[in-house]
C-alpha cells in the first residue's frame, strides 16, 4: 500500500512538473515572453519573405480624396480602385496573371466607372472591357459608340521580347527593392487575427520616410523614369507633409506578410490636401494558379477607342467644344473590323 501511495505521489509530481514546465515554456516563447521575436524584426522579415512568393491570390482596395486650394479646378477629386486576382511569376520569362480592375471616379460631380479583365499567358496579353460608364450626355454617346468593344475578349499585340518580358523583369526588380526596403518603423504587436484563413499577428507600424523615399526613387528607376536631382528634393520635401497610420499582418506559421492596411494623409501649406486609404491582402502562397486562354478572342485595334479619347477631350474642355472646335479629328470611316484570332478551347 505504501509503495502504491509513493508511486502515485511520484506520478503526481512528474505531472505537475510537466505542466509547470510547459506553462513556463509557453510564457517564455509567447508574444510577450522573453524569447518572442522583436516586432520590428518580425515585420521586416515578413515583408522580405513575402517578396519570394511566386504564386498567390491577392486583392488591393484603394480610395482617396484630393481637395484643391480654393478657386482651383477641379475642386474635389475622389476615386475608388479595386484590383483582385491571381498571379504566377515562377517563370521569369512567362508571367501568368488573371486580374480584374474596377475604377470609380468623381471629379466635381462628373462620374466615370470602368471595369476590365486582364490576362497574360503564354507570352500573350488579353483584355476584356466589361464596363465604361460616364455621367451626362457624353456618357450616353460613349456607351453607344463602344457597344462593339465591350464585353469581348481582345488580344493585344505585343512583341515576344517586349511588354510581357518587361513586366516580368520590372516585377522582379520591384520585389528585390521591396525586400531590402525599410518602409515601416516602430512596429508594436497588437492582436491575433485570421487573414483569409491564415492565423496572423497584427502589428501597428509607422512609416519610415527616409526608407520610403529610397523605395520611391527605386520605383522610378525600375519604371524607366529616372528622377532628376530637383525632383528628388521635391519628393523629400513632399514626404515631410505626409503622415501614415496603419498596420501589417504577419502569418504566425509562415512568418510572411499577409495584409497591409493604412491611411495616408497630406496637408501641405501650399497645394492640394489629400487623404488615401489602402488595404492589400495576399493568400494561397505557393499554390498552383489555373489561368486559361479566353474563348472567342479577337485582335484588338486601337482605333476602336477613338470615341473614348474624343469624349475625354470633350470632358476636359468642359463639354463646350465640339470635336471640330477642339481639333479632335473623328474618323471618316468606321474602325476596321476586328479579325478573329484562332479559337482556343477553354
Amino acid at each position: 500500500m505504501k509503495k502504491i501511495i509513493v508511486s502515485l505521489g511520484i506520478v503526481a509530481v512528474l505531472f505537475l512538473g510537466y505542466k509547470a514546465s510547459s506553462g513556463l515554456v509557453a510564457v517564455l516563447f509567447s508574444d510577450t515572453g522573453w524569447f518572442s521575436k522583436d516586432p520590428q524584426k518580425a515585420v521586416n522579415e515578413g515583408i522580405a519573405k513575402f517578396t519570394e512568393v511566386k504564386k498567390m491570390n491577392s486583392e488591393l482596395n484603394m480610395s482617396g480624396t484630393v481637395n484643391a486650394p480654393e478657386g482651383e479646378k477641379p475642386a474635389k477629386t475622389q476615386f475608388k480602385l479595386n484590383a483582385s486576382g491571381r498571379i504566377d511569376s515562377s517563370d521569369d520569362k512567362q508571367l501568368k496573371a488573371d486580374i480584374k480592375f474596377a475604377l470609380d471616379t468623381n471629379i466635381d460631380g462628373a462620374t466615370m466607372l470602368g471595369e476590365f479583365l486582364f490576362r497574360t499567358l503564354d507570352k500573350k496579353m488579353y483584355l476584356n472591357l466589361l464596363k465604361l460608364d460616364m455621367s451626362g450626355a457624353d456618357g450616353t454617346s460613349l456607351k453607344n459608340e463602344l457597344t462593339e468593344v465591350l464585353n469581348k475578349w481582345w488580344s493585344l499585340s505585343v512583341s515576344e521580347e517586349g511588354s510581357i518580358g518587361k513586366i516580368a523583369d520590372e516585377q522582379k526588380q520591384l520585389k528585390d527593392a521591396l525586400k531590402v526596403a525599410k518602409i515601416f518603423s516602430n512596429a508594436t504587436r497588437d492582436v491575433k487575427e485570421d487573414i483569409h484563413g491564415v492565423a496572423s499577428t497584427k502589428y501597428r507600424v509607422e512609416v519610415d520616410k527616409e526608407g520610403l523615399k529610397k523605395f520611391v526613387m527605386e520605383l522610378a528607376r525600375v519604371s524607366g523614369n529616372q528622377l532628376a536631382p530637383e525632383e528628388e528634393i521635391a519628393i523629400a520635401d513632399g514626404l515631410k507633409e505626409v503622415e501614415f497610420s496603419g498596420a501589417v499582418w504577419i502569418g504566425d506559421d509562415d512568418d510572411m506578410l499577409h495584409r497591409i492596411r493604412g491611411t495616408i494623409t497630406s496637408r501641405p501649406k501650399q497645394g492640394p490636401n489629400s487623404s488615401f486609404e489602402i488595404d492589400y491582402s495576399g493568400w494561397d502562397y505557393g499554390e498552383d494558379v489555373a489561368i486559361i486562354v479566353p474563348e472567342d478572342v479577337k485582335d484588338f485595334n486601337p482605333l476602336m477607342l477613338l470615341p473614348f479619347f474624343g469624349t475625354l477631350n470633350s470632358v476636359s474642355d468642359g463639354g463646350a467644344a465640339t470635336s471640330e472646335e477642339s481639333g479632335a479629328a473623328a474618323p471618316a470611316t468606321p474602325a476596321p473590323a476586328a479579325k478573329p484570332a484562332p479559337k482556343t478551347n477553354k
